[in-house]
């Protein structure tokens, strides 16, 4: 299940009253999200998020990469059939 709150977005100002949106998945087809109201299908692209090591150093360090530790991994195109390498 997912939610949305307008409380916290920046066009706050524009939109002052909270809505809050309900979805499942379809349990036949993991491909689709369907809306109570104004029934639809849109297509889902499932991801893995995001993933990282911290450094075993004091400090701030960038969280882009490449580092020799990964940094942060967008994966959220990872999807079925995609190949993931990661060195070790």
């Amino acid at each position: 299940m997912g939610t949305n709150c307008t409380v916290f977005c920046f066009l706050h100002d524009e939109f002052s009253q909270a809505k809050l949106k309900l979805w499942k998945l379809d349990e036949n087809n993991c491909q689709c999200v369907w809306f109570k109201q104004n029934p639809m299908c849109t297509l889902l692209q499932p991801f893995a998020s995001e993933c990282g090591v911290a450094r075993g150093l004091n400090g701030s360090f960038s969280t882009i990469s490449p580092h020799r530790i990964g940094g942060n991994i967008d994966m959220k195109y990872l999807t079925k059939r995609a190949k993931l390498y990661l060195v070790l």
